[in-house]
């Protein structure tokens, strides 16, 4: 059972930059640097201190004669990626500065250290631990924009923990790095959130990211408008993962039927949208809410309510 996930007022769209403003992208990322520095992390020799040095690699200038440097089409295609990959590394971690700046947790801390320390992008494999807990940041921060508390310090060790009015959601975030893992993450986050306890009546999901399972199903750039990002990311999710896997997801939802009520997809990434000022960047946090099947229409109505 699906829940639709689209509100007014740009519901998934986290951030919207010009990729050509590095001047903003300076003030940014150095804002954030000095933040994470104030709370000990070593984020002036980390990789967001590394970022703003390949945007400016994708701005091409004369050089000392005037003369442009002439590029193949691949060196390009190479400078536009990495320009694109770092603004949407800074943009998540502006949308979880901006939820969570003033926040004191020694969780969020432990978070943010593992962050920093992470290699300057994903090049495959399964190991990409700093872009998970970012994620999980990141999924957090969402919650918090729509009025919940975060809890970062819960005795649960569940990856995030929130609170609205009468309302308590329990998540656990992972982050396939292809299709072959979603049954073993899938499973192991319900494993996760069976383990809590004195909480029946709380929301469970277990959100997962399958960006990097759809990816060569979007392409970078050449879109119109936000919502020609929206109608492509949907069909990409929906045909090309969710239709897919969906006998596995109900396995898997039925086994764990009495402690989990179902999986958020989501898929996050850039994406150049066609303006008179170049190429304008949305950062677009798609999903894809599917329910246990047996779920009864009160309890879905609120949890449509909660993730509103």
């Amino acid at each position: 059972m699906k829940i639709e996930t689209k509100t007014k007022d740009s519901y998934n769209r986290i951030e919207h930059n010009h990729i050509g403003a590095v001047g903003n992208q300076v003030i940014e990322i150095n804002d954030i640097i000095s933040w994470l520095e104030d709370r000990g992390h070593k984020a002036g020799v980390s990789r967001y201190s590394r970022y703003l040095d390949y945007i400016k690699d994708f701005q091409l200038k004369p050089d000392k004669d005037g003369e442009m440097k002439i590029l193949l089409p691949s060196d390009l295609e190479e400078l536009y990626n990495k320009a694109d990959k770092a603004i949407l590394e800074i943009m998540q971690l502006k949308w979880v500065y901006k939820a969570f700046k003033n926040i004191e947790s020694r969780g969020f801390d432990d978070r943010l250290d593992k962050i920093v320390s992470g290699k300057d992008f994903y090049t495959g494999g399964s190991q990409d631990s700093a872009r998970d807990f970012l994620y999980e940041l990141v999924v957090a921060a969402w919650l918090a924009n729509k009025g919940y508390v975060i809890d970062f310090d819960s005795p649960d060790n569940t990856d995030v923990v929130g609170k609205r009015d009468n309302t308590d959601i329990y998540i656990e975030c992972k982050r396939l790095k292809s299709v072959n893992k979603y049954e073993e993450n899938y499973r192991k986050g319900c494993k996760q959130l069976k383990k809590i306890s004195g909480c029946d009546s709380a929301i469970k999901l277990v959100y997962v990211d399958i960006y990097n399972c759809i990816s060569d199903q979007l392409k970078p750039y050449e879109y119109t408008d936000i919502t020609d990002i929206e109608k492509t990311v949907r069909c990409a999710m929906r045909v090309g993962f969710i239709s897919e896997n969906q006998k596995l997801t109900d396995k898997i939802q039925t086994e764990f039927d009495q402690d989990v009520d179902g999986v958020v997809f989501t898929s996050i990434s850039n994406f150049g949208v066609n303006s008179s000022l170049g190429i304008e960047i949305e950062c677009y946090f798609g999903q894809e809410v599917v329910l246990k099947s047996n779920i009864s229409d009160e309890r879905m109505n609120l949890i449509e309510e909660a993730l509103r």
